[in-house]
């Protein structure tokens, strides 16, 4: 069952058509680990949410997708 962080983060990706991979790579983490946020299995943990959030706020870094 789908959280609403792994709603909200999969309808992001899909709109600015970005790779799962890249989120990873950009927050520290595995690609693996990315899908289980997606798939509401597993939540980030505050460090990790942090370098998400970050990330997700930095518009810079996703425009030229």
């Amino acid at each position: 069952m789908a959280t609403r962080l792994g709603e909200a983060l999969r309808l992001y990706l899909a709109a600015k058509q970005i790779e799962q991979l890249k989120v990873a790579l950009a927050i520290g983490t595995s690609q693996s680990t990315v899908t289980r946020f997606l798939q509401g299995k597993n939540m980030p943990d505050a460090a990790t949410m942090a370098r998400l959030v970050v990330w997700l706020l930095d518009d810079d870094e996703h425009r030229g997708m």
